[in-house]
């Protein structure tokens, strides 16, 4: 299990601030970790979760890892053939060139100065390039696909609620939309492009966790992060509006105390019962 979170090219994803992003399953699986001097620069998120949510997430962290591993192993083929095809492609297309010039140049001078093998050679040739091309286009739009809805998933990661995943996703994929050139563009219910306060295009994760999540309350988790059910089924509520005490943990509503008014996070943070350390490791994340 990596310790920080990387891409898809194996290269570490930074937050806001540009600090390393800890791995919330690997901080799941060391709770007792501190943060170290020299490890100022990583985004700990300051979230450890309880005994009854690290069950719930434990569980379904090993199903998504089989599926995670299964998908990359299947990409990793597609990567390898996708590689071969193209340069068969540019073998069948010099083989083509220097066929045409031996023939006599153009299409007209090869039907006339050639013998039915050779012309049979270029048509063999050409069949094999399209089939070539072909599987290279195939290939190209399954990893495209693979990105695209690989992306969706860890957005909604903690998000969706796992007896609602199918529902979830088909929705989230009619909002979150990807273009020809492989750009990924989120859209409101009314079918405008979603922003910040900034007046800039929301990311996958933040459109999730933003919009998503307060138009589609049904599909999703409540914040822990895990589902909490009453005695009759339902979904209760957070007892309090503290995002760093037990019963209301709030992970996003954490980020952006801490951002826009640490002294009220560190108020909040008190009353949880947290340590000083903690606390001040936090603030300094």
């Amino acid at each position: 299990m990596e310790k920080y979170l990387l891409d898809d090219n194996g290269s570490p994803i930074l937050d806001e601030n540009g600090k390393n992003v800890l791995n919330p399953e690997w901080l799941a699986a060391n709770p007792d970790y501190t943060l170290a001097v020299d490890e100022s620069g990583i985004s700990s998120g300051g979230y450890t979760p309880d005994a009854a949510t690290q069950a719930w997430h434990d569980a379904k962290v090993a199903g998504l890892k089989r599926a995670q591993s299964k998908a990359l192993q299947s990409n990793a083929k597609n990567r390898k053939r996708a590689d071969v095809a193209e340069a068969r492609v540019k073998e069948l297309e010099s083989e083509l060139e220097t066929a045409r010039a031996n023939g006599g140049g153009d299409e007209a001078s090869i039907q006339a100065r050639i013998d039915t093998e050779v012309k049979n050679r270029i048509r063999v040739m050409e069949t094999e390039r399209d089939e070539a091309r072909s599987q290279v286009s195939t290939l190209k739009s399954e990893l495209s696909q693979y990105r695209y809805e690989g992306r969706i998933e860890r957005g909604a990661l903690g998000v969706v609620h796992p007896d609602h995943k199918y529902a979830a996703m088909a929705t989230l994929k009619s909002l979150i939309k990807e273009d020809a050139n492989g750009e990924i563009t989120c859209y409101d219910t009314d079918g405008n492009i979603a922003m910040n306060n900034q007046g800039d295009p929301l990311e996958i994760e933040d459109f999730i966790h933003n919009v998503f999540r307060k138009s589609f309350p049904s599909l999703c988790q409540t914040d822990t992060g895990a589902p909490a059910h009453g005695n009759n089924g339902a979904i209760t509520a957070p007892k309090s509006n503290n995002p760093f005490a037990k019963d209301s943990l709030n992970r996003t509503h954490q980020s952006q105390l801490i951002k826009n008014d640490p002294a009220k996070a560190r108020e909040f943070m008190k009353q949880a019962g947290y340590e000083p350390k903690k606390i001040q490791r936090m603030l300094a994340a």
